[in-house]
C-alpha cells in the first residue's frame, strides 16, 4: 500500500522507446550545436573589438554576461537530456543543481572582486601619476 505522503518517491518513470530517445538526443545535440557556434561567434566578436580601437568596456561586459548565460543553457540540457536528470522528481534536480549554481555564483563572485581591486588599484595609481605631474 502506498501512502500518500510519499507520492515523490513513488513516481514510476516512463520508459521511452529507443526512436523517441534518438531523436530527443539528435534535437539535445543539434539546440547545443547552435548555441555553442552562437557563443563562439561572440567571442569572436569580443575579441575583433579588442584589435581595434578601445572597445566600450560595457558592451564587453555585456557580449560576457550572454556567453555566461548559454553556457548555463548548455549545462542545463547535457545534465537534463544525457544525463538523464530531467526525468527525475523536482527535489532530486534541486539537489544537484542549486550547489552547481552557488558554486558558479561564488566563483563569479570571486572573479569579479579580483577585478574590482585591479581597477581600484590602477585608479589610485592614476591618481597619485597625475599628482606628482603636477
Amino acid at each position: 500500500m502506498e501512502h500518500p505522503a510519499f507520492e515523490e518517491v513513488t513516481v514510476h518513470h516512463e520508459h521511452q522507446d529507443d526512436a523517441t530517445f534518438k531523436k530527443k538526443v539528435r534535437k539535445t545535440t543539434i539546440l547545443l550545436s547552435v548555441i555553442t557556434i552562437i557563443e563562439l561567434a561572440i567571442g569572436l566578436i569580443i575579441y575583433t573589438m579588442h584589435k581595434g580601437e578601445s572597445p566600450s568596456e560595457l558592451l564587453v561586459l555585456m557580449f560576457k554576461g550572454v556567453v555566461c548565460i548559454l553556457t548555463l543553457a548548455k549545462a542545463y540540457y547535457i545534465v537534463a537530456v544525457f544525463m538523464h536528470l530531467g526525468d527525475e522528481i523536482r527535489n532530486m534536480i534541486m539537489t544537484i543543481v542549486v550547489p552547481l549554481y552557488f558554486l558558479y555564483g561564488l566563483s563569479l563572485l570571486l572573479f569579479m572582486k579580483e577585478i574590482l581591486i585591479r581597477i581600484f588599484v590602477i585608479h589610485t595609481i592614476n591618481i597619485f601619476w597625475n599628482l606628482q605631474l603636477r
